[in-house]
Formats: structure tokens, C-alpha cells, sequence
């Protein structure tokens, strides 16, 4: 009589009469460096990230548990964490994914299992094709790159050091498309690997072609070997970089030494509503000081799955196509997507001075 009911709850499970999970968890995966090279960038996103999770997750009527995996700022990793998190945690959706290697290494694994994937900070243009599960809270290359070319126009001749990996590649290529057509020469070109931290062979070259602007791209601490190498060798180019120098924390381990570094970043529009007022709340309960982009990135990144799950009385499976209806104000400002999943970002330039 035992075996008989276990074969009928079976059964009726197989035919789906009732629920047979062991609860209605909402579960969902962040895929983050939180070691390694890129460290600064992930560690801040994930404050964004923890920040928001305890804000919604207090009032909220449904369990939703975070899985956090390092990725190591490492392709493989990233690959390994998605599988992990797809076929053994049986995630809901995967958030996260700082950079352009680990969103372009996951987003096929979650657009064949259908599982929505939101990049806080992904940049490479060919993100953009990645599958209709596939989105990004931060602007592509493709605006970037336009803005520093645009400003890059008065200056006749410029080098790029840059980080050979997906988002340096892209970014790269993007610029270089952009500022030839302002009429712009290029004197080198100069690659570097992720754990390198001697620069002077490749600067020890640009230094030699006099370029009068030295475009570098790196990410998180990386810069600071590298200005520090620039400023050494007594190099006079004025240096552009990315948004990826946009870090309290390095200009002012840099000092003097980041004075008039022009970098671009998306607008941030200092906003008072809820969100960004909870997360500087409770940023300043967890860290000295204030809230930076990236945090505010990966505030808006939960805070915008948890939002599309309300509108969808938290069914996952409803999340993809309300995240393209999906209007959502948040701590980083306003938020719609394109077909592709992309934003339509406004970007500014920075000049450090003092």
C-alpha cells in the first residue's frame, strides 16, 4: 500500500496536478570577480547587489535566495559557475556578470536553458546579438567609444595601450572605428595580458612615436601600474581611458599622479527617489563613504529583476518579456531596453583635476 502511494504522488507530480517542489524559492545566480584582477569592480557590484536583496527581500511575500559565485574575472569559471547554477541550483535568472568575457561565455548557456541573464556591467558590442534572454543595465561600447573619439578629434595623433580580452578587444576596435572618421591617426597599438603589471616595454614604444593622447584600457587597479609607468617614463600624452577608471579608491591611491586624465563614464543623475535613498542608507551602515556607479549598478540590477517579478506575481517564466515592457527609475537613473536588451545611455566626460 506504501510503494502504491509513492507511485501515485509519482505520477501525479509527472502530470503536473500539484507541486511537488520542496518550496517556491525564488532562486537567483550572481556571477562576479570577486577575486583576482578585476576584485574592486565585482566586490563593489555585489555590495549593490547584497544592499538591494536585504531591502525588497524584507517586505516581500516570496523567498528569494541569492547564489553567489567568483568567477575569477575567468571564461572558464564563469562557464562552470552558469552550469553549476542552471542544472544543479536551478536558478531563476543570473545577474552580475561584470565583464564583456564572462557575459559573452554565459549568455548561450542561459539563452538554451531560457533563464534570464542581466549584466550590471558588460560592454562588447556583440553582446547585443547574444539571444532574447540576454540584457544589460550598462551602455555598449559602440556610445563609449563615439564619446571619447568625439573629444579625441582635436587631438592629431594617438596610441591605445589596451587589455586583450573581450571588453579591451571591443572597446579597441569600436574607437578606432569612430576616430578615423574624424580624421584621427593612430600611432600604436600596444596589448597587455590580464596579470601583467610592467608596462614599460609597451609604453617604452609609445613613448617613442610621440602620440599627443594615449587611450588606455584596462580595468580596476590595473591603471595604477600603468599611470604610475606613464608618469616614470615622463610621457606628456594626454591619457583618455574608459569607465573603468571611474574608481574613488584609485584616483586617490594615483594622487597627483591622475591630474587631468579625461575618462568617460554613463551620466549619473543624482536622483532622491526610493532606491537611491535606501542604498545610500544602507551603503553607509556597511562601508565609509558613499555609494560609487558600480554599486549603484548592482543595486539596479536585483532591484530591477525583483520589480519585473511584482509585475509578473513572481513567475519567472514571465520575467523575459516583461523586462522588454519594464520602465524602472532606479539608483543609477532610468532604465528601458531596446530590442537587443541594451539601454540607450547618455555619457559624459570626466577631467581630474586637483
Amino acid at each position: 500500500m506504501k510503494k502504491l502511494l509513492i507511485l501515485l504522488v509519482v505520477s501525479l507530480c509527472s502530470l503536473g496536478f500539484f507541486s511537488c517542489q520542496e518550496d517556491d524559492t525564488i532562486k537567483i545566480g550572481v556571477i562576479l570577480p570577486l577575486t583576482g584582477p578585476a576584485s574592486e569592480i565585482g566586490n563593489n557590484i555585489l555590495d549593490g547587489i547584497t544592499i538591494a536583496s536585504e531591502y525588497y527581500d524584507s517586505t516581500s511575500s516570496k523567498k528569494i535566495k541569492l547564489i553567489v559565485e567568483d568567477s575569477k574575472l575567468d571564461a572558464k569559471q564563469a562557464i562552470s559557475s552558469a552550469n553549476k547554477l542552471v542544472t544543479i541550483d536551478k536558478v531563476d535568472a543570473i545577474i552580475g556578470l561584470a565583464s564583456s568575457t564572462e557575459a559573452l561565455a554565459v549568455a548561450p548557456i542561459c539563452e538554451k536553458n531560457k533563464v534570464v541573464m542581466i549584466s550590471s556591467t558588460a560592454s562588447t558590442p556583440l553582446l547585443s546579438d547574444a539571444g532574447d534572454y540576454i540584457f544589460r543595465i550598462y551602455p555598449s561600447d559602440v556610445y563609449d567609444s563615439k564619446v571619447l573619439a568625439d573629444y579625441a578629434k582635436e587631438i592629431k595623433k594617438i596610441s591605445i595601450l589596451y587589455l586583450n580580452n573581450d571588453f579591451g578587444v571591443g572597446l579597441k576596435n569600436t574607437f578606432i572605428e569612430n576616430y578615423k572618421k574624424t580624421g584621427g591617426d593612430i600611432s600604436n597599438i600596444e596589448a597587455f595580458l590580464p596579470d601583467d603589471t610592467d608596462f614599460r616595454t609597451q609604453l617604452t614604444k609609445i613613448k617613442a612615436s610621440a602620440p599627443d593622447g594615449l587611450l588606455v584600457i584596462a580595468i580596476d587597479m590595473q591603471y595604477l601600474n600603468i599611470v604610475k609607468q606613464i608618469r616614470e617614463l615622463n610621457i606628456k600624452s594626454q591619457i583618455l581611458a574608459p569607465v573603468t577608471f571611474d574608481n574613488p579608491v584609485l584616483v586617490e591611491r594615483l594622487g597627483s599622479a591622475a591630474n587631468g586624465i579625461v575618462y568617460s563614464r554613463p551620466k549619473y543623475v543624482e536622483t532622491t527617489n526610493e532606491q537611491s535613498t535606501e542604498l545610500k542608507r544602507r551603503y553607509r551602515k556597511l562601508r565609509d563613504g558613499e555609494p560609487a556607479l558600480l554599486t549603484a549598478l548592482g543595486f539596479d540590477t536585483y532591484a530591477l529583476y525583483y520589480n519585473t517579478l511584482m509585475k509578473t506575481d513572481f513567475i519567472p517564466s514571465l520575467a523575459k518579456d516583461q523586462l522588454y515592457k519594464m520602465e524602472y527609475n532606479g539608483a543609477s537613473g532610468r532604465i528601458i531596453f531596446d530590442k537587443n536588451g541594451d539601454i540607450i545611455p547618455e555619457i559624459e566626460l570626466i577631467t581630474i583635476n586637483n
